[in-house]
């Protein structure tokens, strides 16, 4: 009985992997700065163009339909930064207030309420902590508050002196999963990076791309792909950019403007055109997902999302933002042109080397006579 179950552990229990909650949130359209005097021992403020982003992980996947659930003890590490600080478990000066979550019924992370802190100075009543809170997904910073209740090594209560600094931002985040150790990056853009100009749509002035996909690389694709599938979401605006499926098991790079060829399928996107159609945004800064799927199937017709994520082994996303004031340009790599003509200094050297090699076989040839 013990030989079945570690049979069957080995068989399931390898399916079970670290998952990755990843948040990001609009930029501050909040801003409200300190007033002197400051009596906190760091008074800083924040500005515009910062955003809260963080991430945590859990050894497994998120239960479907949690609600309001607390998962504080699932967490393996977490680090959280509103554009100051960064507030993470491996800070000895950081601690969790409050770590709830609503999942539906796919375990995808919906709702999240959490507050974590970090001391500027020891933990007591008088002292004052940085804080960076997520309430139903819409992220607040503040700098310098002054805890009135501590229980240990949390703050319990608090309240904003002329020292607190605060910023926060009228959008909700945007939570993204990512499983195992799959990855996707791109030499294009950095995550959380300015999409450049050419993978932006063409579309009545409004966006004068060249609507190529981006250059993507994948790395670390697990056993049992069958097929990848690409998904790019504007994350700001529900809008399908791009859905692409059968991509070879084995691909780990793709080109720019990949999405021109037939090497594989592609759906319609949101445009209403086939294949990639880029960033457009109207007005304001949107985020978007780019997501690799690595799937356990092929599929014999064009797939939905839902499909897609229910074939996933793992996933893992880029994202990137544009709004319609940026202009980032980027140029495609050269490729590699004919071998330089060498220049008159190498060529001397080149000879000298010819005479050396010359002059050391005469000598050896003279010895041997």
């Amino acid at each position: 009985m013990i030989k079945k179950l570690f049979i069957l552990f080995s068989i399931f229990g390898t399916t079970v992997c670290a998952s990755e909650y990843s948040f990001v949130s609009g930029e501050y359209s909040y801003i409200a700065d300190f007033n002197q005097p400051c009596s906190a021992p760091s008074c800083v403020n924040y500005s515009s163009g910062m955003r809260v982003t963080g991430s945590f992980v859990t050894n497994s996947p998120l239960s479907p339909n949690l609600s309001n659930q607390d998962i504080s003890g699932l967490l393996s590490s977490w680090t959280f930064s509103d554009g100051v600080h960064r507030i993470s478990s491996s800070d000895q000066q950081s601690v969790i207030f409050s770590f709830t979550v609503d999942t539906d019924g796919g375990g995808n992370l919906t709702i999240a309420s959490i507050y974590v802190q970090q001391w500027q100075q020891t933990p007591q009543s008088g002292a004052f902590f940085n804080l960076i809170e997520i309430i139903g997904n819409s992220p607040g910073a503040f700098n310098a508050v002054e805890c009135t209740h501590v229980a240990g090594s949390i703050c319990g209560g608090w309240r904003h002196p002329n020292s607190t600094s605060s910023a926060s931002t009228r959008t909700p985040g945007f939570w993204i999963q990512s499983t195992g150790p799959l990855s996707i990056a791109s030499p294009a853009y950095n995550n959380l990076g300015v999409i450049p100009n050419p993978f932006t749509f063409s579309f009545g002035g409004q966006c004068n791309g060249n609507n190529w996909s981006p250059p993507l690389e994948f790395a670390n694709i697990p056993a049992g792909t069958q097929g990848l599938a690409i998904v790019m979401e504007d994350l700001t605006f529900p809008w399908l950019h791009w859905l692409a499926y059968n991509v070879p098991a084995n691909t780990t790079t793709l080109p720019y403007n990949a999405s021109a060829t037939a090497l594989f399928p592609q759906a319609q996107n949101d445009f209403t055109t086939q294949g990639y159609g880029g960033p457009c945004p109207p007005a304001g800064q949107h985020i978007y997902a780019v997501t690799v799927y690595a799937v356990n199937t092929s599929f014999n017709a064009q797939p939905t999302i839902g499909q897609i994520q229910a074939a996933a082994i793992q996933q893992a996303s880029l994202l990137g933002t544009r709004s319609d004031s940026d202009n980032v340009p980027w140029n495609p790599p050269s490729p590699p042109g004919p071998n330089p003509i060498p220049t008159l200094s190498e060529w001397a050297k080149i000879l000298m080397m010819l005479m050396m090699i010359g002059t050391v076989g005469w000598y050896s040839r003279k010895l041997t006579r």
